[in-house]
């Protein structure tokens, strides 16, 4: 399915990052500008170094802004996924994405980098946060906002003959009705416990539903994986107690699998020798601890007698001294005499 997702709240400080992470030499097949004519360039390698600067400078420019006490949200830029439901030529995605943005962001400047790096191609756009020409902050009104994925939905649909726009709508129908059924059942049950109510199916785009989603492209809807059976192996099992696999061709897999999960196996008991020894060794010290502070509460007394000690020697002495100090004053003044 063909999928619009745009973010208008993003993390000032990851602008220049995020156009770093776009225009990545492993993943971005071409780089382009929309509304930012002086960044042209002749190849993808200086096309991606003008951005990566200009992003970088837009990023300093907003935080001086913001210290220099202007008004308003230190927001730098905002971020707009494109998904294509196929493979489609660059040349192609650049052209869809390119006539989206000119009818929907025609004051806003942006970067626009296509991907190839998954079994469908998507595109990347970063937006500057100030448009064209005023020098404002861009603003999207919430009816524009809420309706951009339906915009690019029916902008698909024309290209390719798909009926996007249509579940669009249902879907987002359907959710309209669950929050409002949710929104009149809750009405008067404070302080109640109420389950909420089931919602609506949505595509999840979290790792086990790719994971799900990419088992029924392989094997398809009604079919088992070739690993279905493969024996499981619980962590502690001994080696000869496990299920050997069937010969066949998963057979050095299944080999190697089985020597991985034996060395994690010594390592996790590695790792527990070394933490009981750590907590041995503590144990210890807190012991010896308690022997020190009992040593020096027995010791107390001890120590007082030996201050005292050392009071009386101190004030002995300075008695002595300030004798001799007596007597040499006494001999000079009978010298004088």
């Amino acid at each position: 399915m063909s999928i619009l997702k745009y973010s208008n709240k993003c993390n000032p400080a990851a602008s220049a990052a995020n156009m770093k992470y776009i225009t990545r030499d492993s993943a971005a097949d071409s780089i382009s500008f929309h509304n930012l004519p002086e960044l042209e360039a002749a190849d993808r390698i200086d096309a991606k170094s003008r951005a990566i600067n200009y992003a970088e400078e837009r990023e300093l420019e907003e935080e001086c802004r913001v210290r220099g006490n202007e008004n308003g949200t230190p927001r730098n830029h905002n971020r707009m996924i494109i998904s294509f439901d196929r493979k489609e030529s660059t040349e192609n995605a650049k052209e869809e994405v390119h006539k989206f943005l000119d009818k929907n962001f025609p004051n806003q400047k942006a970067v626009v980098s296509i991907h190839q790096d998954r079994d469908h191609t998507h595109s990347h756009v970063w937006f500057d946060c100030r448009d064209v020409g005023t020098d404002r902050k861009s603003r999207l009104n919430p009816k524009d906002f809420y309706s951009l994925d339906e915009k690019w939905a029916r902008q698909y649909d024309e290209r390719y003959k798909t009926n996007y726009e249509r579940e669009y709508q249902e879907k987002k129908q359907e959710t309209r009705e669950w929050k409002k059924a949710e929104y009149e059942r809750t009405q008067g049950a404070a302080g109640k416990r109420i389950l909420p109510l089931d919602k609506p199916h949505r595509h999840n785009h979290n790792k086990a539903q790719i994971l799900r989603d990419k088992e029924i492209r392989e094997h398809g809807f009604n079919k088992e994986p070739a690993d279905r059976d493969k024996p499981v192996i619980e962590r502690g099992q001994p080696r000869a107690e496990r299920e050997e696999p069937t010969r066949g061709r998963g057979e050095p897999e299944m080999e190697d699998f089985i020597r991985r999960i034996d060395r994690t196996e010594r390592t996790l008991d590695e790792a527990f020798s070394d933490t009981q020894g750590v907590l041995d060794a503590t144990e210890r010290t807190k012991h010896a601890i308690v022997r020190t502070e009992q040593a020096i509460v027995r010791g107390e007394p001890e120590r007082e007698q030996l201050q005292e000690a050392a009071n009386r020697f101190l004030q002995q002495r300075n008695r002595e001294i300030e004798r001799s100090r007596e007597r040499s004053i006494d001999r000079d003044d009978g010298r004088g005499r």
